[in-house]
C-alpha cells in the first residue's frame, strides 16, 4: 500500500523534556529525556538513538538495559565514540537520569 499523503493526529498529550550534556572518555553527548503519557524516554542525539524508559525510581537497571540496547544501533559513523564501553555509558547515564525521571514535574 502506498502512502496517500494524509497524516491524521489522533491524540495530543502533554510530555516533558529535559536536556543535559554528558561527557565520558573525552566525548560529549547531548541527551533529551522526559516523561510521556505511557512512561519515559531518552534520545541520545549525538548518537542518533532513542529508547523507552521507566519513570520509576526503581528503574535504574531496566533503564540501563534499554539504553544499552539502543546503543547497539548507534550511527556507524559515530560508533567509535562508544565502542567497548557501551555498558559503562548506559549504567552511568541511567544512574544520572532515572532520579530526574521519577520526580514529577511541578
Amino acid at each position: 500500500m502506498m502512502f496517500n499523503g494524509k497524516l491524521t493526529v489522533t491524540h495530543h498529550h502533554r510530555a516533558t523534556v529535559q536536556e543535559i550534556s554528558v561527557e565520558m572518555n573525552g566525548f560529549s553527548f547531548l541527551c533529551l529525556f522526559g516523561r510521556h503519557i505511557n512512561g519515559a524516554y531518552i534520545s541520545i542525539v549525538s548518537l542518533g538513538v532513542s529508547a523507552e524508559l521507566s519513570p520509576s525510581k526503581n528503574g535504574v537497571g531496566y533503564n540501563s538495559d534499554r539504553i544499552f540496547h539502543a546503543l547497539q544501533f548507534a550511527d556507524y559513523s559515530r560508533r567509535g565514540m562508544i565502542d567497548g564501553w557501551e555498558r559503562d555509558f548506559a549504567n552511568a547515564l541511567s544512574r544520572t537520569i532515572t532520579p530526574m525521571l521519577s520526580t514529577k514535574a511541578q
